[in-house]
């Protein structure tokens, strides 16, 4: 009996999902490390025969599988094993089903598509994992492939569709068919086994030369320079825990005259006047010029829930928008809320009104404490958005102010419990989409 025990508190983890590449995906993931994938079901029949099997006491569980629901998945492997443990895994639009899952029936969840680390932050939940102990090849593909998904997301979206193209030709330029593969959505690099390390950075460092010389007949050695500058300190952030003293010049060779390098920027939080808004205070309804209103009606109002923060790097900047804006124009106007957090006069948890370009945005800033960063705060602002900004809309969005002090105060204490962590947490993004459907329904209704 002890020695069954011991088989299966060994770290293994059995998989259920119908897709054949997440097992694949997973077992390039854990090898050399101490997780072991013991099997992989594609239905729920095939689970009932192979999990026993298995010997694992986790399940990664696939929010969707085709042959029953996930809640009757779970209640089946519990009845094999009362002590399983249930890790789901889903998109950012399953979050309801996952979020009406934990806690009862589920023990965890990560979001689909998988990042590795936020996989092996669950992992270690359940299991004592001390040392992942990485290959160097694997660690540099790890972060060859962060660095080129941060690249991707600086792109002009012009320039996505010829992002493929560029890197399957430097992919093949570099001859790195047998050393390893590369799959996009999310962009990465999955290594051969027993490929050396060093064999490998020299391959990877001759295909980065390659994408950043293709950029630069595309867009001019200047864009290009600012472009992968921008990416790196972006991806530096993000990795920074697994270079491993690896430096950008060894990770990353020069090129033309042209080395990444990360440099701790130092960005004043200098507060900017807004036109026409006096220096002393900012008044609470700044009224721009807006367009023509006609043919607006409470029937195409749209309304967006916006958390941002200041960031070290970027300055201000979006942390969750909900919904998701759709449309190059909405995603500008979104991305450019932030910058309300330097309006001179803003005093924290003081809802103020803004109006721009059509948009009605009720914001209020606070601060919480975070031993992460320099100075151990954080700037965060809340704001409510709404478009087109009718005048019974500013009428109703200014009315929120005792509301939204409230629903600051209960985000304050969720970023709290959270931590440091860079990653919003599934409370907090559920807690926002709850409060930006109570918004959307107070302020579309017809009095």
């Amino acid at each position: 009996m002890g020695k069954t025990k011991t088989t299966i508190e060994k770290k293994r983890v059995f998989l259920i999902d119908d897709s054949g590449y997440t097992g694949n995906f997973l077992r390039e993931v854990f090898r050399g490390t101490e997780i072991f994938l013991s099997g992989q079901a594609f239905s729920l029949k095939e689970a009932l025969r192979k999990y026993p099997q298995s010997l694992s006491s986790i399940v990664l569980l696939d929010t969707t599988i085709p042959d029953a629901e996930v809640i009757d998945v779970i209640r089946a492997l519990k009845s094999i094993n009362p002590d399983v443990r249930i890790i789901l895994m889903g998109p950012l639009l399953h979050l309801p089903l996952i979020q009406e899952l934990l806690g009862r029936e589920a023990d965890s969840f990560i979001f689909k598509p998988i990042e590795t680390r936020a996989l092996f932050a669950v992992l270690r939940s359940f299991y004592p994992i001390s040392d992942l102990k990485l290959s160097k090849s694997k660690i540099i593909a790890i972060l060859y492939s962060g660095f080129f998904q941060e690249l991707r997301r600086y792109l002009l979206p012009s320039l996505v569709d010829s992002y493929q193209e560029i890197t399957l030709e430097a992919y093949s330029k570099a001859d790195l068919n047998g050393y390893l593969n590369i799959k996009f959505e999310p962009f990465s690099f999955i290594p051969v086994p027993y490929v050396r390390g060093e064999t490998l950075k020299k391959r990877l460092g001759v295909f980065y030369k390659n994408v950043y010389r293709a950029f630069c007949r595309r867009l001019g050695k200047r864009t290009t320079e600012g472009l992968f500058t921008d990416a790196y300190h972006s991806f530096h952030y993000e990795y920074r825990h697994i270079l491993h003293g690896l430096d950008s010049e060894d990770l990353f060779p020069p090129v033309d005259g042209f080395y990444l390098e990360f440099v701790e920027p130092q960005i004043p939080r200098e507060r900017v006047i807004l036109k026409g808004v006096a220096e002393s205070k900012v008044s609470s309804i700044s009224v721009i010029p807006r367009e023509n209103m006609l043919g607006h009606s409470l029937e195409t109002l749209e309304i967006y829930v916006v958390l941002s923060a200041f960031d070290a790097v970027l300055g201000p900047k979006v942390l969750a928008a909900i919904p998701t804006p759709q449309g190059l124009t909405k995603k500008r106007l979104i991305s450019e809320i932030p910058q309300h957090m330097d309006l001179v006069g803003t005093e924290s948890e003081e809802p103020f009104l803004m109006i721009s370009h059509n948009w009605a945005t009720m914001n209020t800033l606070f601060t919480i404490e975070d031993s992460s960063i320099r100075g151990g705060m954080r700037d965060y602002m809340l704001s409510v958005a709404a478009y087109p900004a009718l005048e019974t809309v500013i009428t109703r969005i200014s009315r929120l102010n005792s509301v939204i002090r409230a629903v600051v105060m209960e985000v304050k204490t969720i970023l709290i419990s959270d931590g440091s962590s860079t990653e919003l947490s599934t409370d907090l993004l559920s807690f926002l989409l709850d409060f930006q459907a109570e918004v959307t329904s107070y302020l579309q209704f017809s009095e």
